[in-house]
């Protein structure tokens, strides 16, 4: 999958989550989700509809939040190569003070 763009979740104003989009295999990759949210029974769970990315990094403190949004900007169309992914997990993400816990949902091995 070709790597590109890089942005904050829910946006550079209030950033907390730093993501980078997919270019090449993108519909690949909303094929499988829709695919997934099939099997399991999970409908369109949010009504700005699925965003193919993936996750960089999580943005606990409003510290250096322009710096950070400065450098987003910076590689706002910046392709960043391409990634071999084998498999595609869906995690659950529990947030705490601690900070976040992962668990494995579900697994799809690709080929």
């Amino acid at each position: 999958m070709g790597l590109r763009d890089v942005g904050g979740f829910p946006n550079l104003n209030y950033i907390k989550v730093i993501w980078t989009g997919v270019g090449k295999g993108k519909e690949e990759l909303e094929q499988l989700a829709q695919g997934i949210n099939r099997e399991i029974g999970v409908g369109e769970r949010d009504e700005r509809g699925f965003s193919t990315h993936i996750t960089v990094a999580r943005v606990k403190t409003a510290l250096g939040k322009e710096e950070i949004a400065r450098v987003l900007k910076d590689f706002s169309n910046y392709d960043f190569g391409e990634a071999i992914a084998s498999e595609v997990k869906i995690k659950e993400s529990k947030l705490s003070a601690g900070g976040p816990s992962y668990s494995d949902l579900y697994k799809v091995t690709l080929q």
